[in-house]
C-alpha cells in the first residue's frame, strides 16, 4: 500500500477516532474542534499532493479519496445530528447529494470521462471543479465541524451554508447527467 492510499485509509480511522473520543467526553472542546483539521485538512491535502508528487496515483487511490471524503464528511454529519446540534435533514442532504453526484460520475467514468472532466467546461467546472468551488465546499464543512465540535451556536448556521454550498455544485453534475445521458 502507497502513503497516499494510506492517509485516505487513515482518515477513516482517524475520524471514528475522534468522533468516539467525543462521544465519551474524553477529549476538550479545544482539540474537539482542531481534530477536524488535522483529520480533514491535513490527511486530504497529503494524499493527493504525495500521489502527484511522487508518481503514485492509482486507480484504487482515486476511490479511497471520495469514499475518505463520504466517510469522513458523514460520520461527523451524523454525530452531530445525534447530539441534537444540527436537524436530521442536514445529514439526510448531505447522504442523498452524495450517493447522486458519486453515482452519475462513476457512471460517467464508465463512459470515457474522468472525475474532474464531467462537467470540466465554463461555469460548470468553476462550480464543481475548481480551486474555488471545492475549497468553498471543504472550508465550509471544515469551519462547521470545529464550530460544532466546541460547540458553538454559530456551527448550525455554518452547517446550512456548507449544504447550500454542496446542493449548488451538484447542480452542474445532475444537468451534465441528464444531458449526456438518457434517463
Amino acid at each position: 500500500m502507497n502513503l497516499p492510499n494510506f492517509l485516505s485509509l487513515s482518515r477513516i480511522l482517524l475520524v471514528h477516532i475522534h468522533v468516539a473520543l467525543m462521544y465519551f467526553g474524553l477529549i476538550t472542546p479545544f482539540w474537539s474542534a482542531i481534530m477536524p483539521i488535522i483529520i480533514i485538512a491535513v490527511t486530504d491535502k497529503l494524499d493527493g499532493e504525495i500521489a502527484r508528487r511522487f508518481g503514485q496515483k492509482t486507480p484504487i487511490g482515486d476511490v479511497l479519496d471520495v469514499v475518505g471524503d463520504r466517510i469522513t464528511e458523514l460520520v461527523y454529519w451524523i454525530y452531530f445530528t445525534s447530539t441534537g446540534a444540527i436537524p436530521y435533514i442536514i445529514p439526510a442532504l448531505f447522504v442523498s447529494r452524495g450517493v447522486l453526484v458519486d453515482g452519475f460520475v462513476g457512471f460517467a467514468r464508465s463512459k470515457g470521462y474522468n472525475r474532474m472532466s464531467f462537467t470540466n467546461k465554463g461555469f460548470f467546472h468553476f462550480i464543481t471543479a475548481s480551486d474555488f468551488g471545492r475549497g468553498a465546499s471543504a472550508i465550509s464543512k471544515l469551519l462547521a465541524f470545529m464550530a460544532l465540535s466546541y460547540g458553538a451556536t454559530i456551527g448550525l448556521a455554518i452547517s446550512w451554508l456548507a449544504l447550500s454550498i454542496n446542493l449548488i455544485r451538484a447542480i452542474p453534475v445532475f444537468y451534465k447527467a441528464s444531458s449526456e445521458f438518457e434517463f
